[in-house]
């Protein structure tokens, strides 16, 4: 149980910073961030913080799929970090009526949730 909950995490870890940095690169290379030309201090704190949280979500994923002892710190932090981001951007896209990337993020935020208790729970789950 131990290993294949492990090898679960980093995989989640590691499907969500690529699906999160890869979003933002097809949004932005595409056109389709209006709020650069109209809230470019907002939209680039939001941009900022989803970058970060996938770059921890890197850290944690290696830290996981390696067995080290900060592992379990950084990857609650992550997730932490990624709860906060999948509340914050469902509502622009609901908003969008884009319902796929909606459904998306609450699959990411069941998960999520299921990762933070699970990890809270069982110290050994990492």
């Amino acid at each position: 149980m131990y290993f294949g909950f492990s090898k679960v995490s980093s995989l989640f870890s590691a499907i969500v910073r690529f699906a999160m940095i890869g979003l933002w690169i097809m949004f932005l290379s595409t056109g389709q961030v209006p709020e650069l030309l109209t809230e470019p201090y907002r939209i680039a704190a939001h941009i900022l913080a989803e970058v970060v949280t996938a770059a921890v979500l890197l850290i944690a994923s290696f830290g996981t799929a390696t067995k080290k002892s900060w592992a379990r710190g950084v990857f609650l932090f992550g997730l932490g970090a990624l709860f906060y981001t999948v509340i914050a951007s469902p509502g622009y896209h609901l908003q969008m009526g884009v319902l796929p990337i909606v459904a998306m993020f609450a699959v990411i935020l069941i998960l999520d949730f299921v990762f933070f208790a699970k990890v809270l729970r069982d110290e050994s789950a990492l």
